[in-house]
């Protein structure tokens, strides 16, 4: 009987734990289940734009591209992060000082560990160093489309004179494509409202000779609408100045000015500003 009493109490003491944890354990799994949500859901950090690898220490005006480099670019909110590795052709000159200049630069997308593509259409082989200090390897959107391209400066001077390559995203492969037409543009800036681009190469008489081109994007292409171009024979500045008019550039003033006085032709010091879109 004795036993019988007590198999009825371990029994009972049985059913109270088994309530107890029931009662319990669904909010302690709640609790554990919404903390892993929430670290699910935590936004993860943005990661870095621009160059992401760390520039060789030199004391010289040219980038030390011995070792290559890394950029990463957003070229349209919707998509994925690019990343451009660049490949170097590695070069130093008598001295042992480094001249190492792009042999290819590779296309990644988002997360991809394999290249998208390789920047092709440059010819790399008529690079100068890069400018250790210039915007060397960018993006713009060039062509007014809302996707940005890429920009390669392959020659530049100390009269502030740029060149370089450009690709322009192609939204239906995904990929860039090296323009021609974009990439004989001198140094540029940009006004997004008007699409239009503004060059300017600059010559000796401290900026008194040059030439000034303006463009205006149609059909992914930049046309000429307007240009500039002063130059000196010595004692004279001569400056031709032209417009696009029914599809053709017509001079519309051609002028001759003595040294001593002020020369013909002047370009504002808006010329050399980007434009932001409002």
């Amino acid at each position: 009987m004795r036993a019988l009493l007590s198999e009825k109490r371990r029994l009972r003491r049985c059913w109270v734990v088994v309530i107890f944890l029931c009662l319990v354990s669904p909010p302690i799994f709640a609790i554990q289940l919404s903390q892993i949500n929430a670290q699910e859901q935590a936004p993860l950090a943005p990661q870095q734009t621009g160059r992401i690898d760390k520039p060789l220490n030199t004391s010289r005006l040219i980038e030390d591209l011995s070792e290559g480099a890394t950029f990463r670019f957003e070229v349209a909110p919707k998509l994925p992060l690019f990343t451009f590795k660049i490949i170097p052709d590695v070069r130093d000159d008598e001295n042992g000082s480094p001249q190492s200049i792009v042999q290819d630069i590779e296309v990644f997308k988002g997360d991809f560990h394999q290249p998208l593509q390789h920047l092709t259409g440059c010819n790399f082989d008529q690079m100068e160093p890069a400018q250790r200090y210039g915007d060397w390897f960018h993006t713009d959107d060039v062509n007014f489309d809302g996707y940005q391209d890429i920009y390669l400066m392959t020659n530049w001077g100390v009269t502030g004179n740029h060149y370089g390559c450009i690709w322009l995203y192609n939204p239906a492969t995904g990929t860039f494509d090296y323009s021609k037409e974009f990439s004989q543009l001198s140094r540029y800036w940009l006004d997004p409202t008007s699409k239009t681009i503004r060059t300017f190469d600059r010559g000796g008489m401290a900026g008194m000779v040059f030439v000034a081109n303006k463009y205006k994007v149609e059909n992914g292409r930049p046309v000429l609408i307007w240009s500039a171009k002063q130059d000196w024979d010595g004692s004279k500045f001569h400056c031709v100045e032209q417009e696009r008019r029914n599809g053709e550039m017509a001079t519309t003033q051609d002028v001759l000015k003595d040294t001593g006085e002020k020369p013909p032709c002047y370009i504002p010091l808006s010329w050399f500003q980007t434009e932001t879109k409002e």
